[in-house]
């Protein structure tokens, strides 16, 4: 549920209710000079993603965007309710299916907002605050339906384990968490440059068919096929792509009415 509340103090002269925002919050801790800064000269107004990293820090748009998903990806991470952190190795921790790297090429730069948002930090209009909850119900769903009671490194020949291995070996996973994204951006009707998960929280329409599309990426037989087992070693996505086209596994599929 988001909060509102009565904003005295965050940004000078604002009286306006305010959504409290992880993102938010580092930009004031972070860049409190240059808000200081762009506040004095827009006197009652609120500074942007946007003002902040394009206009005072000079940050180019690609320099912005790297630092906003690096940051949202901690936040995601860092966040309690996110049960797929403890699945993801930071320090080359063996046992682990993701590599934070693997979590951040793939289950948050696709899903986000990069672009910084130019309307007022933690207004009505900034919805930095339903994206990180978007990405964690996400997250949490391909826990839900991919790692619990199956990744079990401590018995490593089991078939729920082996099957979750498919799941996360390197080409497999970069190829479900593009078909996802997609099956997503449908749901959403939502470009990816717009941000997937950027917007209003989940509906619960949304939420029923993007848990149908976990349900059946993550539960569907090609996964346990021994046919498809070597298609899954392969380093080469487009193995991949061949090896799910057949069936097909597609994100039309993953959206189909039932």
């Amino acid at each position: 549920m988001v909060h509102y509340v009565v904003n005295e103090g965050h940004f000078k002269l604002r009286q306006q209710s305010f959504k409290i925002s992880d993102m938010a919050k580092k930009y004031r801790a972070m860049f409190k000079r240059e808000i200081e800064l762009w506040e004095n000269a827009h006197p009652g107004m609120a500074p942007s993603e946007k003002n902040i990293l394009i206009e005072q820090k000079g940050y180019t748009l690609a320099q912005a965007k790297e630092f906003i998903s690096k940051e949202i990806s901690i936040n995601v991470y860092e966040d309690e309710k996110c049960l797929l952190s403890p699945y993801i190795s930071k320090k080359r921790e063996k046992g682990k299916p993701l590599t934070f790297r693997m979590y951040y090429r793939d289950l948050i730069c696709p899903f986000i907002r990069l672009t910084p948002v130019d309307v007022p930090l933690e207004s009505s209009e900034d919805y930095r605050r339903e994206e990180q909850e978007n990405v964690i119900t996400v997250l949490n769903l391909i826990v839900q339906y991919a790692l619990k009671d199956k990744w079990s490194p401590a018995n490593p020949s089991s078939v729920p384990h082996q099957t979750a291995t498919n799941m996360f070996r390197e080409s497999p996973y970069r190829y479900w968490t593009s078909l996802l994204a997609d099956a997503l951006m449908y749901i959403r009707f939502r470009k990816t440059e717009v941000g997937i998960c950027y917007g209003e929280a989940f509906t619960k329409e949304q939420l029923t068919r993007l848990e149908m599309a976990c349900k059946r990426l993550f539960e569907h037989p090609i996964w346990k096929d021994p046919s498809y087992q070597a298609f899954f070693k392969s380093k080469l996505i487009d193995d991949v792509k061949r090896a799910f086209d057949k069936y097909p596994l597609n994100a039309e599929y993953l959206i189909k009415p039932s």
